[in-house]
């Protein structure tokens, strides 16, 4: 296997024992992950970025209270509307639309992240 495969096998493992573990996770190893899958979201290859959503994705669902969550989500907010691929673009929705319906946000955040992406349609 080279060493891409392994990188990709190597996330998709982190992303199966954070989904279907339910004991602690050390915030500061989830905290490195969200700096790694936001080096990824910024200058990775389509295969990383998918992994690294579906990550995301499941670090959202346990609800880890940290900053890096809501820099991450707005990298994967500026995917989900510029990405030339439309695989990454639909993906980018449902980890948004996890991220609004399952992360506890207060009604100011809330209002801002739906604003911003209204404001984004109106664009399109």
């Amino acid at each position: 296997a080279t060493s891409s495969e392994l990188y990709l096998a190597s996330i998709r493992g982190i992303t199966a024992i954070i989904s279907d573990t339910e004991g602690e996770i050390n915030k500061i190893r989830v905290s490195a992950l969200l700096t790694m899958i936001q080096g990824v979201l910024l200058q990775g290859s389509r295969d990383a970025i998918q992994a690294c959503l579906s990550l995301f994705r499941a670090i959202v669902s346990r609800k880890f209270l940290l900053p890096e969550v809501y820099k991450t989500v707005d990298l994967v907010m500026k995917q989900a509307f510029s990405s030339h691929i439309q695989q990454i673009r639909t993906s980018c929705h449902g980890v948004i639309l996890t991220f609004l319906l399952q992360y506890p946000l207060h009604e100011r955040k809330l209002r801002h992240y739906v604003s911003h992406i209204v404001r984004q349609l109106e664009y399109e």
